[in-house]
C-alpha cells in the first residue's frame, strides 16, 4: 500500500555507485565538492584527506557497507552530524536537491526485509527505485548500532 508523504523542506538524491538514497534535505549539511579524494585512516571505514585529520569521511558501497577506499567518482560530500555530535562527511557519486518534493512512498515488501536491514522504504524517480531514508539510518550503519 502506498502512502504519500509531503517532505517539508525538500529532500535530497544521494548516489553511491547504484545505490540511490532519499533523505530529507532538513537532515543533510552543506553539499560541497572534494580536491582531493580522501585515505585510508588506519580505523576500518574512517577516511581522510591529508592535511584536514580533523574530518572523518565515510563511504558507502551499494550493499550498505563501508568502504576503506574513495572510488574516484566519489568527489561529493555531505555533512551529517551524529546525534553523538560526531560530523562525519560521507562521500557521494551524485547528490541533487529536489525542493518541494513530495514522493509517494511504498513499504518494501517482507519477502526483501530482514532484521539488519537498514531501509524500510521506497520510491520511484525516474523509473527507478530509490530508498528511502533518514540522517540517523546512516549514523546507525557508522556506529553500528
Amino acid at each position: 500500500m502506498a502512502q504519500t508523504t509531503s517532505t517539508e523542506h525538500g529532500a535530497v538524491l544521494l548516489r553511491a555507485d547504484k545505490l540511490r538514497l532519499l533523505v530529507p534535505q532538513a537532515e543533510i549539511g552543506e553539499i560541497e565538492h572534494l580536491d582531493t579524494l580522501p585515505t585510508q585512516s588506519g580505523l576500518p571505514g574512517f577516511l581522510t584527506v591529508p592535511g584536514q585529520d580533523d574530518i572523518c569521511y565515510i563511504v558507502l558501497a551499494q550493499n550498505f557497507t563501508l568502504l576503506d577506499t574513495c572510488p574516484e567518482d566519489r568527489f561529493i560530500t555531505t555533512k551529517i552530524v551524529t546525534a553523538e555530535g560526531i560530523t562525519t562527511q560521507w562521500c557521494w557519486s551524485e547528490a541533487r536537491t529536489l525542493p518541494d518534493f513530495a514522493p509517494e512512498i511504498h513499504e518494501l515488501p517482507d519477502v526483501l526485509l530482514n532484521a539488519a536491514s537498514p531501509v524500510r522504504q521506497y520510491t520511484l524517480m525516474d523509473g527507478q527505485p530509490v530508498f528511502v531514508c533518514s540522517a540517523k539510518t546512516l549514523q546507525h550503519l557508522l556506529l553500528g548500532a
